[in-house]
């Protein structure tokens, strides 16, 4: 006969299993809902977006997102999605965007959503601004920057309009929003897909990362912030924690050694964070240390938020004086009066991929750092934040990682292995979720931006595609 202890055991097992499955299905569920109402509520009533474009490009991205209910009010601008038991809400808020509210398994009862003041300008001002000459202003004349800049139009035409062209059906599309090419500070090139224009404001998902850079380098210029000083986490603060030594230094360039799970699965803990957890930072703070810092680099969503945290500490309390530092320390003063940043419930940007702006306004976030942290004159960034950014991160494949930045320098003593071999090794960018890219190659005084919907990544040649650009404007360059 089975002993009662084999029993007690088996019996053990099978309810500690049940446990594990109705956990997993519960974050399958919320994850769902959560992507719903986050990216409904957002392609809504920020990008604009029209029913049919957000059910094919937004919504379409997983089989799951079909089963999912959403409803939405546009009087009180909310959208809610519902699968079986689980119920998530996202409300927007103008200049705010769209933020989810906790789900009642957070056990915050008394929650109370933080409340920042707008920090957008009027309509009336942003027009009247938008009238000065580029790239203040949009004020400008593509033809007469290519005939003065010696362009050959149709080339460059040719491939910023291949960007756009499909050709493998509806399950393999490129799924190209926006085009934008500046060459010698000029406006050169720039398309859009149907339905979208040059004041369209889109999603950046991780180029963010790269506006966080910039963000923490002007606290750097103010004297509030150091890329040595600690991230002083209260996650952190337990006696003989190792994590409390972890710097700014060390989340930029992501090798801080945290075990943050940087997978895209209901199992990982990037979209946990992102579309369940309300406090993105706390979450992704209680990770474990998996390494000593410096040892591995890791690419991590996670510890962007630990430093958007960071950044906000910088503030000493003052949440207003945070929220509206984007725009007035940087949005406002390049000209990106289309750009915007997204919080989670705790008032935190996520920084990590919920950053807005139209491809104009994207093309003068890359020209910022194409012109080493200076605008019109204006030092916005330390003298040397771009050199530090683009310094490689030891143990970052081919040398292709920065601070917040992906880099083509290539290995040590083997530059010919980088990550776009057919571009110049000066080459940085920005890179984000679906195709996203902000490309800055300071020798050939080029940025270029393309924005999407790429579901699959292999449906876009990154490489061919800038690399075409890149040729048309400058044929003559060494290889």
């Amino acid at each position: 006969m089975v002993s009662t202890k084999v029993l007690l055991i088996v019996a053990a097992l099978v309810a500690a299993l049940a446990v594990v499955g109705q956990t997993f299905v519960w974050r399958i569920l919320a994850i769902g809902t959560g992507v719903t109402a986050k990216r409904l509520c957002s392609s809504t009533f920020i990008a604009k977006f029209d029913a049919e474009r957000i059910r094919k490009e937004e919504l379409g991205l997983s089989p799951l997102l079909q089963f999912v209910s959403a409803s939405i009010d546009h009087d009180r601008k909310t959208v809610t999605a519902e699968l079986l038991w689980v119920q998530q809400t996202a409300v927007f808020r103008d200049g705010i965007g769209c933020v989810l509210l906790p789900l009642p398994s957070a056990g915050l009862a008394n929650f109370t959503l933080p409340n920042p003041r707008s920090p957008l300008i009027s309509a009336e001002e942003v027009a009247t601004l938008r009238r000065q000459p580029w790239p203040a202003g949009d004020a400008l004349d593509i033809d007469s920057n290519r005939a003065e800049l010696k362009i050959d139009g149709e080339k460059l035409d040719a491939a910023v309009d291949d960007a756009f062209a499909e050709f493998f059906g509806e399950q393999h599309q490129k799924r190209t929003r926006a085009v934008a090419v500046v060459y010698k500070g000029e406006l050169v090139a720039e398309r859009y897909a149907n339905g979208i224009t040059k004041d369209s404001v889109l999603g950046g998902w991780s180029i963010t990362k790269s506006v966080l850079n910039a963000l923490v380098g002007i606290r750097v210029l103010q004297g509030k912030m150091s890329v040595d000083s600690e991230i002083d986490a209260p996650e952190w603060n337990a006696a003989n924690d190792p994590r409390d030594a972890l710097t700014v230094d060390h989340l930029l360039r992501m090798s801080s050694g945290l075990s943050f799970w940087e997978n895209y699965s209901p199992v990982g803990d990037t979209p946990r964070m992102l579309f369940v957890e309300p406090d993105a930072a706390a979450f992704a703070a209680n990770t474990k240390l998996a390494s000593p810092p410096d040892n591995v680099w890791s690419y991590s969503s996670g510890e962007s938020n630990i430093l958007s945290r960071r950044l906000k500490d910088s503030f000493a309390g003052d949440s207003q004086a945070y929220w509206a530092f984007p725009y007035e320390r940087l949005f406002h003063k390049i000209g990106m009066y289309s750009a915007l940043m997204e919080t989670d419930a705790a008032g935190t940007f996520i920084a990590s991929s919920f950053g807005w702006a139209s491809a104009r306004d994207w093309a003068r976030f890359g020209l910022l750092f194409l012109n080493g942290g200076k605008w019109e004159g204006e030092l916005l960034l330390p003298d040397n934040w771009v050199q530090y950014t683009a310094t490689p991160t030891p143990g970052a494949l081919q040398g292709s990682y920065g601070a917040h930045w992906w880099l083509n320098s290539g290995e040590l003593l083997h530059n010919e292995r980088r990550h776009f071999p057919k571009l110049p090794s000066d080459a940085f960018f920005a890179h984000g979720f679906e195709g996203q890219i902000i490309l800055v190659i300071p020798s050939q005084e080029l940025v270029i931006v393309r924005l999407g919907a790429t579901t699959v990544e292999t449906d876009v040649d990154e490489e061919l595609f800038l690399s075409r650009i890149l040729d048309a404007i400058v044929p003559d360059r060494e290889a």
